[in-house]
C-alpha cells in the first residue's frame, strides 16, 4: 500500500523529464545574427557526416596553413583565423575546422564533385530545422569564403538532402562580401601602415639586388629601371609615373602566391566592394600609395604625394582607388623586360661613369636598341653584336649606400667609344 504513491511519483517524474528533453530538442532554432551560438560540449551537437563521398583536396600549390573566414552578421565583417600545420586531406576536414571555430555543427551529410561545381555539399534537414535563414547564410558564407580564399574551390554548390534551391534561390550561391575592416579611408590607412616598404621591385629573374651583388650587375639593374625614359622620353631625370609604377612592388591577394601578404586582403576586399567590374572577385595585384611615393624618392630624389588627379595621366589600364590608397593594374601584354649590358665604366670620387647598350629579352627572342629602334630579333643571345651595333649611352650614377644607383646625368653617344 505504501509503495503505490512512490511508483506513481516516479513515473510522473520520468514523463516530465522526457517531455522537457523533447521540447528542448525540437523547438531549438538558432537565430542568425545572435552572438550566443552554442559553444559548450553539452550544447554542441555532433555533425552528422555520413561520408557519402570524401573529395580529396588538391595540395599541389598548398602549404599546411589554413585561413578560416568567419562571417559575423552583426558587424557584416569577417574574422580571419589562421591555423598553422592544419591537417587537410578532404573537404570534410575543412568543415571540421570551421565547425570547431564557430562552435556549431553544420549537419553536412556528404560532399561530391559534379560537372558544374568543384565541390557540392549536401546538408541534412537538421540544418534548416536547427538554424534560421540568417544563420544558414552565415555558415554558407563562412564555408564559401574559406574555400575560395584558400583556393580549394572556386565554384561550390550547396544542397539539402540532395535538393537544389532550398538554401538559396539563385543559380550560384553569393556569399556576403569578404570585408575584414570597416569600409572607410581611416581603416584602410591603418592597414597600409602595417605593410613596410621593402625597396624597389626585382626586375630580373635573378632576383633582388643585395649588398653582395657584383658591381656591374648593380649598374645594369639600376639603369634598367629608367630604360623606358631613356628610350622614349630621352630624359631619365624627369619624374615619370610609369617608371615609378613599374619599379614598385605589387602585392597579391592570393595566399598561394609568393607576393601575398595577409594585410593586402582587406584592401583588395574594399576595392572589390566599391568597384563592380570585379564581380565580387578580388583584384589580384595591388600597389600601395606610400610605396609609390617611396619609390619616387629612391629613383628621382623627389617628394611626391600620390592621389587620383596626379595619377590620371599615367593610368594606362590602371585604376587608382583613393579610399583604399592602392593602384590596380590589369593584366596587359607587351614585350619582354628591357635590360642593360654594360660596355665599360669608370669610378670617380663621387660617382660612376657607365657606358651601356639596351636590349629587350622576350621568352624566346632578343633585340637591341639601334638608331632606328629595335633591331636584330634573334633566338640567339649575341653580346658582341649588341655592343657593336647598338646605341651607346653614357650615364653618371650617384654613389649610394643602398643597392640602387640613381642616374644624375645621361647622354647618348654618337659612336661607340674605345
Amino acid at each position: 500500500m505504501n509503495q503505490q504513491p512512490k511508483l506513481i511519483l516516479l513515473l510522473a517524474t520520468i514523463l516530465l523529464l522526457g517531455a522537457c528533453g523533447a521540447t528542448d530538442h525540437t523547438d531549438k532554432i538558432i537565430s542568425g545574427g545572435n552572438a550566443s551560438l552554442p559553444t559548450s560540449s553539452m550544447d554542441m551537437q555532433q555533425p552528422s557526416i555520413s561520408g557519402k563521398e570524401s573529395v580529396p583536396i588538391d595540395r599541389t600549390f598548398m602549404e599546411n596553413q589554413l585561413n578560416l573566414y568567419i562571417y559575423d552578421p552583426q558587424t557584416t565583417l569577417y574574422k580571419e583565423v589562421v591555423i598553422q600545420e592544419a591537417s587537410m586531406d578532404t573537404y570534410e576536414d575543412i568543415i571540421g575546422y570551421l565547425e570547431e571555430e564557430m562552435g556549431i555543427p553544420f549537419f553536412n551529410i556528404g560532399n561530391h564533385k559534379s560537372e558544374m561545381h568543384d565541390i557540392v555539399f549536401d546538408f541534412s534537414n537538421e540544418f534548416t530545422q536547427t538554424y534560421d535563414e540568417a544563420t544558414q547564410q552565415q555558415i554558407l558564407s563562412s564555408i564559401d569564403s574559406t574555400l575560395a580564399r584558400n583556393l580549394w574551390a572556386s565554384n561550390a554548390d550547396y544542397l539539402m538532402d540532395g535538393v537544389k534551391g532550398v538554401l538559396y534561390q539563385e543559380d550560384f550561391f553569393q556569399p556576403h562580401p569578404l570585408m575584414l575592416v570597416e569600409n572607410t579611408q581611416e581603416s584602410y590607412n591603418k592597414v597600409r601602415a602595417t605593410i613596410p616598404y621593402e625597396g624597389l621591385a626585382p626586375i630580373y629573374s635573378s632576383g633582388k639586388v643585395t649588398h653582395d651583388t657584383p658591381l656591374l650587375e648593380k649598374f645594369s639593374h639600376s639603369i634598367s629601371r629608367y630604360a623606358s625614359d631613356i628610350l622614349y622620353t630621352q630624359n631619365p631625370l624627369a619624374l615619370s609615373y610609369s617608371t615609378i609604377i613599374a619599379n614598385t612592388i605589387s602585392y597579391s591577394s592570393y595566399p598561394s602566391d609568393e607576393q601575398y601578404v595577409s594585410q593586402i586582403l582587406p584592401l583588395a576586399a574594399g576595392v572589390a566592394m566599391d568597384d563592380d567590374k570585379f564581380g565580387g572577385s578580388l583584384p589580384p595585384y595591388l600597389k600601395l600609395k606610400e610605396h609609390l611615393e617611396s619609390t619616387a624618392k629612391v629613383l628621382y630624389d623627389m617628394n611626391i604625394i600620390i592621389n587620383h588627379e596626379e595619377m590620371m595621366e599615367s593610368l594606362n589600364k590602371m585604376t587608382y582607388y583613393d579610399k583604399q590608397g592602392v593602384l590596380y593594374q590589369s593584366p596587359i601584354g607587351g614585350g619582354g623586360p628591357v635590360e642593360v649590358i654594360v660596355a665599360d665604366y669608370e669610378e670617380l670620387e663621387d660617382c660612376y661613369l657607365v657606358e651601356f647598350v639596351i636590349i629587350s629579352m622576350n621568352m624566346d627572342t632578343h633585340e637591341y636598341w639601334a638608331e632606328s629602334g629595335w633591331k636584330g630579333e634573334s633566338t640567339t643571345f649575341d653580346k658582341d653584336l649588341y655592343l657593336s651595333e647598338g646605341v651607346h649611352f653614357l650615364a653618371k650614377l650617384q654613389k649610394a649606400q643602398t643597392e640602387h644607383f640613381r642616374i644624375i646625368e645621361l647622354e647618348q653617344l654618337s659612336q661607340v667609344t674605345n
